[in-house]
């Protein structure tokens, strides 16, 4: 059964993360068909900015390369 994560970006990472279709995240029980809703909030006061980018994971790659904890997700956005 997918799952929906929501993860807080600021808005360097938002920018980014909306430009690309992956991103390097240390989250745990990520798995390809979650969902997962990146929102745009203010990095001091954590505040909501009302931007948000609701994707769909395609892959999960976790690579001995990478730090323990991290996975490559790749995804498609959604509109």
């Amino acid at each position: 059964m997918a799952t929906c994560h929501n993860i807080s970006l600021g808005a360097a990472l938002f920018s980014q993360t909306s430009e690309r279709d992956h991103i390097i995240l240390q989250i745990e029980g990520v798995k390809a068909g979650d969902f997962i809703l990146f929102k745009k909030v203010d990095p001091v006061t954590e505040a909501d900015s009302g931007l948000y980018l609701m994707t769909q994971v395609i892959h999960v790659y976790s690579h001995e390369g990478l730090k323990e904890g991290y996975a490559l997700v790749s995804y498609r956005k959604l509109a």
